[in-house]
This record gives structure tokens, C-alpha cells and sequence, in this order.
């Protein structure tokens, strides 16, 4: 994947680049073109590891900040999320239990997902996504959006209530 990153970065045009740069208001990240060998290692690393594994290792990190989005723990989900969730993806017992047929509009049946399943879906799909996207910014391109990224947090957590059991 770094290796696919990079290769794509290296064929840009050196305009657009400097173009991207100004519009941002500071330059590219480094990370993305200029790697040391030590890095490109780690990195490689990392991407040789499960899925749980990387995210029981992320949360043993201290948090970037001390709001509640950056404690916020990936592997005590990890079971529910990737191991239930990916089902669909990857077609198992669980996934085909998630689909039935449903009469649809045209009075013919179709194979659905039950009502709830799209909207919890997206809503932990959401949390992840403020997570890694928080994280990033931080990271990978030096720019704190805490107080943005909290602010969707405290938001989400009043929306989770309001999701109820099928």
C-alpha cells in the first residue's frame, strides 16, 4: 500500500503539487513522498498486522488530546464492527441471516436487508470515520480540528440514543 501511495505521489505533476500547497496554505506532506528507510519499515509493519491487532496497539497510545472522541477505544468494538458487520462483505451465515425477502412496490419480491441494518451501518461507520478522520488531521497533515471532530462526537453520541432495537 505505501509503496502503491507513493508511486501515485511521484506522478504528479510538480505544479499541482505546489498548486495543492498554496491553496492549503502549507506544503505537502512529507510522509507522502519522502519516507527514511525506518519509517518505510514500520510502516510496512504495521501493514503486515490483523486488523484487532492494529487497533488494540493504536489504543495502547496515548490519546492525542483529552477529549473524549480521542479516548475513545477501537478494539472493544472490533468484534461487533469488523467481525459481524464485514459479514456482508464477505458473504457468511451472519450476512445471509441480515437479508430476506421483502415485497417491494411492484407487488414482486426482492432480497432486503432489514429496516434498521442501513442506519446502524452508517452510524458506526460515522464513528469510525470521526476517529481516523480526527487522527489524521492531527497526524498526517498538522492541522488540530478537535473542537470540530468533538463537536460531530457530542452530536453523534445524542443521535445514538435515538437508535432502538429492531
Amino acid at each position: 500500500m505505501l509503496d502503491t501511495v507513493a508511486a501515485i505521489v511521484r506522478r504528479i505533476d510538480p505544479k499541482t503539487i505546489e498548486a495543492e500547497a498554496a491553496a492549503r496554505g502549507h506544503p505537502f506532506p512529507t510522509w507522502a513522498t519522502t519516507l527514511t528507510k525506518g519509517q518505510r519499515a514500520r510502516i510496512r509493519e504495521w501493514s503486515k498486522m490483523d486488523l484487532e491487532t492494529m487497533a488494540k496497539k493504536r489504543d495502547a497510545f496515548p490519546p492525542m488530546t483529552e477529549t473524549p472522541l480521542a479516548k475513545e477505544s477501537l478494539a472493544q468494538r472490533y468484534g461487533v464492527i469488523y467481525t459481524q458487520f464485514s459479514a456482508v462483505t464477505h458473504y457468511n451465515r451472519f450476512s445471509i441471516e441480515m437479508v430476506h425477502p421483502e415485497r417491494n412496490s411492484k407487488g414482486t419480491h426482492s432480497l432486503s436487508m432489514n429496516t434498521h441494518w442501513p442506519g446502524l451501518l452508517i452510524h458506526q461507520t460515522g464513528w469510525l470515520d470521526m476517529i481516523q478522520c480526527s487522527e489524521a488531521c492531527k497526524v498526517g497533515l498538522g492541522q488540530d480540528a478537535t473542537i470540530k471532530f468533538e463537536s460531530l462526537f457530542l452530536e453523534w453520541l445524542t443521535l445514538s440514543k435515538q437508535l432502538v432495537a429492531p
